[in-house]
């Protein structure tokens, strides 16, 4: 026999009606009838968890940023394929550093450039910085630039400061052909870019191990 406070079901079901006699209701056909709010607030959670859940899966920027480098890079590769700057720029990225696949400055160089022509700021700096440390490109201050030139342009302040560094390197007269030098291949390239999408990304590239020296 148990002792104390009978559980409010209990009291709830034995509540005395009118008339004083107390009276159990009688059981809904098929059970109790849920509550729809209780059932909307918990489809709504479980749609967030599903969502949040996929999200991470399908996210390359957010696999990049938590070091699942392998994971971002098979999902950029077909983003750059298909002809996204920002993915070109990020698998010159892993291919620089050698995160998700083995290292290949000619092939950070190839994505960066692709980045580059169709305006992408951060891939002119980083095709800029190839160039000036000759890395999968022949070493070109002039290009270097150029390239950190027109990045600067659209307001990459990495690129702005390159630019500062790079102060007495080059004379006025190589300044102002580094820029017109970048200018006549951004002009000769961005249509061809442009009509390319797919194209311009068919090149293979193969996954790999994590960063390698």
């Amino acid at each position: 026999m148990t002792h104390g406070r009978r559980p409010l079901a209990v009291v709830a079901a034995v509540k005395p009606q009118r008339g004083g006699v107390p009276q159990r209701p009688a059981p809904a056909a098929g059970g109790a009838r849920p509550d729809p709010r209780r059932l909307r607030l918990l489809c709504l959670g479980l749609a967030c968890v599903i969502a949040f859940g996929c999200g991470r899966r399908t996210d390359p920027e957010a696999a990049f940023r938590r070091g699942d480098y392998e994971t971002a890079f098979s999902l950029w590769q077909p983003r750059a394929a298909a002809g996204d700057p920002v993915a070109q720029n990020y698998l010159g990225i892993h291919y620089q550093l050698g995160l998700g696949v083995d290292r290949d400055a000619t092939a950070a160089a190839r994505w960066y450039r692709r980045a580059a022509v169709a305006g992408n700021a951060d891939a002119q700096r980083n095709l800029g910085t190839l160039y000036q440390l000759g890395l999968g490109l022949p070493k070109d201050n002039q290009r270097a630039y150029g390239w950190y030139h027109f990045a600067a342009d659209q307001g990459n302040r990495v690129a702005q400061a390159y630019i500062v560094a790079m102060t007495g390197v080059l004379t006025p007269n190589q300044i102002v052909q580094a820029r017109e030098m970048i200018r006549l291949e951004l002009q000769a390239r961005a249509p061809a870019a442009a009509r390319g999408g797919a194209q311009a990304g068919a090149a293979p590239v193969a996954t790999g191990s994590r960063a390698r020296d």
